[in-house]
């Protein structure tokens, strides 16, 4: 029984002093859009609203310039020559990734100072890009282009094709350490796995058309947000 209540007051101590170590940890995140410079707290479990297309309208049953109907979309006539053109996405989902690219991590070390702050801004240790690649396997370049082109009318964050960061380059608004403590920035570029269908018209010989739908989708980089995770402890 003592052997039993030693036992649970140890636990009992082991989660208070765990829980009082993760307290001293402040982490914050900051979402700063280098295009203009602001840097603003957010919430990353609170994502912004995403304005969508309405819901596609896909052809489900076909019709030919002599008013005759297709079965579906996809006729294969012997010895005829089809023209594909992509003329549209449309977009069904557009889910926000605040740590899809990692970047890098800055880190000041403020231990040994008992009386003045440090200064900390995230500077890229190494040059990197974030280019938009699919996310639904048979996705084309051509596609892709789409893909960011919808992206970046219709999400918070915008859309572009590649982002890209310099070694030695400084991102975000300098922040202080406080004396005795040790501060690092995480760096994301968030991003948006977008989905949905490529739309193309097929025509033949003789002029009759129909629409084929594709599932497609891609991760596209944000146009000029970053993710910028502070942490002080």
């Amino acid at each position: 029984m003592i052997k039993k209540t030693i036992l649970l007051c140890f636990f009992i101590m082991l989660y208070f002093v765990t829980t009082a170590l993760a307290s001293t940890v402040q982490v914050t995140n900051y979402l700063y859009d280098e295009s203009t410079g602001i840097y603003k707290i957010f919430d990353p479990k609170i994502l912004p609203e995403i304005p969508l297309d309405e819901k596609p309208k896909y052809l489900t049953t076909n019709t030919d310039n002599m008013g005759n109907k297709y079965k579906d979309n996809n006729i294969i006539t012997p010895q005829v020559n089809l023209i594909k053109e992509l003329v549209r996405y449309d977009q069904t989902s557009a889910n926000l990734n605040w740590t899809m690219k990692y970047v890098g991590v800055t880190r000041v070390d403020n231990t040994q100072n008992k009386y003045s702050s440090a200064k900390l801004i995230f500077t890229a240790t190494s040059s990197g890009s974030f280019k938009a690649a699919a996310n639904v396997s048979g996705t084309t370049s051509t596609e892709i282009n789409l893909i960011v082109g919808k992206v970046d009318a219709t999400v918070t964050i915008g859309g572009t094709i590649e982002r890209v960061w310099t070694q030695g380059m400084t991102y975000g608004t300098e922040t202080s350490v406080p004396p005795g403590k040790i501060g690092e920035i995480y760096a994301y570029i968030p991003g948006t796995a977008s989905k949905g269908y490529a739309i193309y018209k097929v025509t033949d010989d003789y002029g009759y058309s129909f629409y084929e739908q594709k599932a497609c989708g891609a991760n596209v980089p944000a146009k000029n947000s970053w993710n910028m995770v502070v942490k002080i402890y």
